[in-house]
């Protein structure tokens, strides 16, 4: 009997655990190109081969259907639906939330007038505050030695130092194929390793387009 509280090898791999910024994963690697049909499992495979992933946990937001775009929600939904089929897949849902703020027009201010003109924003709730608490909360409770953040969002830096802290490590996949940019500094200077998500990388982890669960059959949205 392993006594509670213990990290244990698992044929040699180290145990580890994967925190998944949903929306900083979509704009900074998937958005705009053929890869959207992510398999995030075989993605944290093919990035650290030598782990062995106990638990993905997905951190997103439902969306909201512009108008200029009804099928939106429907795409997410099914894209959902294929990540559900891993075995070791945990979502954890925030919320959009949208608001009417008086913001200043960039030509007036440049111009040194303030002129104002209302906008509709929408902003992503809690997803940064639960990512935090899972990693810190899981850390207490000795799920993982190695902890994967997918992010290049550095409101994480201090869940990461206080796992440091305790002696985890912390194992960066950024992002950033779209932009180019390097791994945010704030976040790639405390890990322990970094790596960028590559176009091969993405090309190479799609899920099959016929799919089915114990609902049946379903299909890559063909907008995709």
């Amino acid at each position: 009997m392993v006594p509670e509280g213990t990290i244990v090898f698992y044929k040699g791999f180290m145990i580890a655990r994967v925190y998944v910024d949903g929306l900083s994963l979509f704009y900074g690697s998937v958005k705009g190109t053929p890869y959207k049909w992510l398999n995030v499992g075989k993605l944290c495979e093919k990035a650290f081969p030598e782990l062995s992933v106990k638990r993905i946990k997905y951190f997103t937001a439902k969306v909201m259907a512009p108008a200029n775009d009804p099928s939106k929600k429907r795409r997410q939904l099914y894209y959902l639906r294929a990540l559900r089929t891993l075995p070791n897949f945990e979502p954890k849902y925030g919320r959009f939330y949208s608001h009417y703020i008086d913001l200043p027009k960039a030509e007036s201010w440049r111009r040194g007038v303030y002129e104002l003109v209302e906008v509709l924003k929408t902003e992503e709730k809690q997803t940064d505050v639960n990512i935090a608490s899972h990693m810190v909360n899981d850390s207490w409770l000795y799920k993982f030695e190695v902890a994967v953040l997918i992010t290049n969002d550095t409101d994480y830096k201090t869940p990461i130092d206080m796992l440091k802290k305790r002696g985890i490590q912390i194992w960066l996949l950024s992002p950033t194929t779209i932009s180019g940019d390097a791994p945010a500094w704030l976040l790639a200077k405390d890990s322990d390793r970094v790596k960028v998500i590559s176009q091969e990388m993405l090309r190479d982890c799609q899920f099959p387009e016929i799919m089915s669960d114990r609902d049946g059959p379903f299909y890559k949205p063909a907008s995709w």
